[in-house]
């Protein structure tokens, strides 16, 4: 198939994305995604969404956000590609546990899901915290399952310097003393764009399930990459870095490191991006699925 039409067939699912959320309200029903569930290696029942058949793709969202997160990613892609998104323990509608965990650990519960789906061949796509879980992956042997890689505005290994440590311990600190409030925060300030109502609440909700000191455990091992970061010599795989400038220089020592890794910079959006502009958001990352050989499933 000419990439000419490659990219036609695509744009014509975005058609279809627009018409089904003017209608549909947003619920998982009306949108076509079915709910799955599956048990991890040590004991959690972790929930995701699913829809439409072809190549995977699975989408990890980002720290306290859910699956939903990625509906207009779901329904526009489902249209000639089985998509997944998961909930990470913890967030969404699957299982809290009752220690806390880390990046290698919610790494290895995606790794467990393409067993449970009997996925040979995915591309992964990882925003905020779900980038630094995509790059942990990386650590084992799923590099010779993994078609391809897109990373959403996160940190994909680079230390911190002397004033991000103090910030973030800041951030941390916070938490401690205003947890509701400070979550609010961040949920609001992750859109640029004006978003409905009921998603915010939505949002906001599945945010506030987590409690704080896994919460806070889960960005403290974020903030240290060398426990999650993968040798050079395990990246292998073609990689786009979709980032706002926020992590520009963690999308330039990615580059550094692996010359294959295209990066697209979205200035003057949120750090939900590929809620933010949609459009701009599917289209990149289909181009680049077409231009590493990734195809949908023909209709």
């Amino acid at each position: 198939m000419r990439l000419s039409v490659r990219r036609a067939f695509l744009r014509i699912g975005l058609t279809c994305l627009l018409a089904a959320l003017a209608v549909s309200g947003f619920t998982k029903e009306a949108l076509g995604f079915q709910d799955g569930y599956f048990t991890t290696s040590d004991g959690v029942r972790l929930h995701y969404l699913i829809a439409g058949k072809g190549p995977f793709l699975l989408f990890e969202p980002g720290w306290l956000m859910p699956a939903s997160i990625w509906k207009h990613q779901l329904t526009y892609f489902s249209n000639g590609f089985r998509v997944v998104a998961l909930d990470p323990r913890g967030q969404g509608e699957s299982e809290v546990p009752p220690k806390p965990f880390t990046v290698n650990r919610r790494a290895q519960d995606m790794v467990e899901l393409t067993r449970h789906l009997r996925a040979r061949r995915v591309v992964w796509v990882g925003w905020s915290l779900g980038a630094s879980e995509v790059m942990a992956l990386f650590k084992g042997a799923e590099a010779s399952r993994t078609a391809a890689v897109v990373l959403v505005d996160g940190p994909v290994g680079m230390e911190a310097g002397q004033a991000n440590r103090a910030r973030r311990a800041k951030f941390l600190a916070s938490l401690s003393q205003d947890r509701e409030g400070v979550i609010r925060h961040f949920v609001k300030s992750m859109f640029f764009s004006s978003q409905p109502q009921e998603f915010m609440d939505g949002v906001l909700a599945s945010a506030l399930r987590m409690p704080l000191d896994q919460a806070q455990a889960i960005l403290r091992d974020m903030y240290e990459p060398a426990s999650w970061r993968p040798a050079k010599t395990a990246l292998t795989m073609p990689i786009l870095f979709v980032t706002t400038p926020t992590y520009l220089e963690q999308a330039k020592y990615l580059k550094a490191r692996v010359p294959r890794t295209r990066v697209e910079v979205f200035k003057d959006l949120g750090h939900a991006l590929f809620v933010d502009d949609v459009p701009r958001f599917n289209k990149t990352v289909g181009d680049f699925l077409l231009r590493v050989g990734y195809e949908p499933l023909r209709p």
